[in-house]
């Protein structure tokens, strides 16, 4: 950095200055002892690459940890004992269904899956509703839910997912 100055003395105006100065400060006339420093554009962009490559290398583990994370779940999910499957349930009983409900009151996915019947009944109870027993269950086509008939046929609910949370509405 340091080192000695030395002032010269301007060709044209004849005033000094710098030698290490690219030209005269008085009138800009260049100065032929001055040697220019060529910075290389590769050292400027080094770090900026190295930057932009740690970046890269989170991006890339972070994509990696996401579908690793999908994988996991999306495998985990077929352990879980599926509401519905395909088979048909011949003869079906359960202490809420109402005696003398055909194959055709309950519907199969509630068949297979009867805790879901103790499950609709309690919702039902929960928001102050009389459900004693069941005249027929049905799973909703358009939305996530039930349309559930109790007391024989006295009173039909909508028992819908509402964000989560099961909402019991007499129909």
């Amino acid at each position: 950095m340091g080192g000695i100055v030395a002032l010269i003395t301007c060709e044209d105006c004849g005033k000094e200055y710098s030698d290490k100065a690219a030209a005269c400060i008085n009138c800009g006339c260049p100065n032929p002892l001055f040697e220019k420093v060529s910075i290389s554009p590769v050292l400027h962009e080094q770090p900026a690459t190295k930057k932009k490559s740690g970046f890269m290398f989170y991006l890339k583990l972070f994509v990696v940890l996401c579908i690793g994370a999908t994988i996991i779940e999306l495998t985990s999910s077929n352990d879980k004992v599926p509401i519905t499957t395909n088979k048909k349930v011949t003869h079906f009983s359960h202490p809420l269904v109402e005696s003398g409900v055909g194959e055709n009151g309950i519907s199969d996915g509630l068949k297979e899956n009867p805790i879901a019947i103790n499950q609709l009944v309690n919702v039902i109870r929960t928001y102050g509703y009389k459900c004693d027993s069941i005249s027929g269950a049905y799973e909703m086509v358009f939305s996530r839910g039930f349309k559930v008939n109790c007391n024989h046929n006295t009173y039909m609910y909508l028992v819908e997912d509402k964000g989560g949370t099961f909402v019991a509405t007499l129909r």
